[in-house]
C-alpha cells in the first residue's frame, strides 16, 4: 500500500473506492489460494486458470464498460510502450505465471507460494528502473524493503 499511495501520479488517484479495492484484492486473492490449494478432488488445474482468468477479465470488461474507458478519445494518449507492458503482462503474468502458480499450489504450501504475489511487482519495478529508465521513489524503496523482509520471514519460517 505504501508504493500505491506514494507513487507520483499513482493510478489509482487516492480516491476511497480505489484505495479499498487495493485492500480487498489481496484478501480475495488468498482466499481463492486457499480454496485452491485445498481442493480434495483432482481438478484440471488448465481449465481452472482459465475459468478464473477469464471471470476475472469479464468482470474488468464491464467496469471499464461502466467508466467509458473505451470511448476512441482516452485510447490517443496510450502509447506504444505501455501497450507492449500491456502485452507483456497478458502473456507473461497473467497466462504463464497464473498457471505456474496454480501447479505450485498442488504441490507447495499456500504461505510459500504466495510469497510469489508480493514479489512480482518488485521485480516490475526493477525491470522498468533498469529497461525502461523509470524512476524509483523513497515510497517504492520502503515497500520494496518492507516486502522483501515479509518474505524473508515466510521463508524462514518454513
Amino acid at each position: 500500500m505504501i508504493v500505491v499511495l506514494t507513487a507520483p501520479d499513482a493510478a489509482i488517484g487516492g480516491t476511497p473506492w480505489a484505495v479499498a479495492a487495493f485492500c480487498v484484492a489481496p484478501i480475495l486473492w488468498a482466499a481463492g489460494s486457499l480454496v485452491t490449494a485445498n481442493v480434495g478432488q483432482p481438478v484440471d488445474r488448465v481449465v481452472a486458470s482459465a475459468v478464473q482468468l477469464i471471470s476475472g477479465g469479464s468482470v474488468l470488461l464491464l467496469v471499464a464498460l461502466s467508466l467509458g474507458e473505451f470511448d476512441p478519445a482516452r485510447w490517443s494518449d496510450v502509447s506504444w510502450t505501455s501497450a507492449g507492458a500491456a502485452v507483456f503482462l497478458l502473456v507473461f503474468d497473467s497466462l504463464v505465471g497464473f498457471m505456474l502458480y496454480t501447479r505450485l499450489l498442488e504441490n507447495t504450501p499456500a504461505p510459500l507460494v504466495s510469497t510469489y504475489a508480493y514479489v512480482t511487482p518488485l521485480v516490475g519495478a526493477v525491470i522498468g528502473a533498469t529497461v525502461l529508465d523509470e524512476s524509483l521513489w523513497v515510497g517504492a524503496l520502503v515497500g520494496g524493503v518492507l516486502v522483501l523482509g515479509a518474505v524473508a520471514l515466510e521463508l524462514r519460517g518454513r
